[in-house]
């Protein structure tokens, strides 16, 4: 998994800064095998802050 330094997170509407989460690892320490329980933690921190903004944006496609 390749990522940046830092993710920024942005609200729907209107298009704004949430948060910038800071990756804590190295990359040579995110292609290690050992960094798959990290990277997956990440992965549900950044879905828990664009989880309900995500699910509104697809009940509002479906009711288009």
């Amino acid at each position: 998994m390749r990522l940046a330094d830092r993710v920024v997170v942005l609200s729907r509407r209107p298009g704004r800064i949430r948060e910038i989460v800071t990756i804590a690892m190295t990359r040579t320490e995110r292609g290690g095998i050992d960094a798959r329980g990290k990277l997956l933690g990440l992965q549900n921190q950044l879905w828990s802050l664009i989880r309900d903004e995500a699910i509104d944006a697809e009940r509002e496609v479906q009711h288009a």
